[in-house]
């Protein structure tokens, strides 16, 4: 049963989250070595991966009721945290706005609180290869809003800001090759810092 676990984690979101590499044919999700740091303090909790490759928002959100409601059908209890890593894919979808992304990550947070689960963590969009002013200005948009929201919702929510924390552009040549694995996703190393 779900109360067998001190926390329950599901780290949840598009190929960023799944650990896409190696043009797909290895996936290496960051929850690997979230999980060896959480279990190093909390050896009973749970990390559960939730990852698509080429989901948008949309999809995500679809996606994450399932999710949660699988988790309340068979388990005494709904996640503790859900860790929500999505956009990426919409950035390039010109017909969608900053705002409508904005709103369709907002919207899962929201179904993951009201799945019962009392914390949610943000992820900001990690910055990419792509240096065109329209991608950058999109990003900007959507992760100052999440950071915004995320201080107005400080009581349930934690903000974890990837995008200068993974940078891409700015990376030597040799650390871009040790962490990125091509212009939109992460190397192994990547993902396990």
């Amino acid at each position: 049963s779900g109360a067998a676990y001190s926390v329950s984690v599901l780290c949840f979101g598009d190929s960023l989250t799944e650990g896409y590499c190696n043009y797909g044919r290895l996936f290496h999700p960051y929850s690997i070595q979230f999980s060896k740091l959480l279990l190093a303090q909390h050896p009973t909790a749970l990390v559960v991966t939730d990852g698509y490759s080429g989901a948008g928002t949309v999809q995500l959100l679809l996606r994450l009721k399932e999710v949660v409601a699988e988790r309340q059908t068979h388990f005494a209890k709904p996640y503790d945290f859900v860790v929500i890593l999505s956009g990426t894919n919409d950035l390039g979808t010109l017909s969608m706005s900053p705002e409508t992304i904005t709103q369709n990550i907002k919207a899962m947070h929201e179904e993951a609180w009201a799945s019962g689960a009392p914390y949610t963590v943000a992820v900001t969009i990690p910055d990419a290869s792509c240096d065109r002013d329209w991608y950058i200005e999109r990003r900007t948009k959507i992760n100052n809003a999440l950071r915004e929201w995320a201080k107005e919702n400080s009581e349930r929510m934690l903000l974890l800001d990837l995008e200068p924390a993974l940078p891409h552009r700015s990376l030597s040549a040799q650390d871009r090759k040790k962490y990125w694995d091509d212009h939109l996703h992460l190397s192994p190393a990547g993902y396990d810092q």
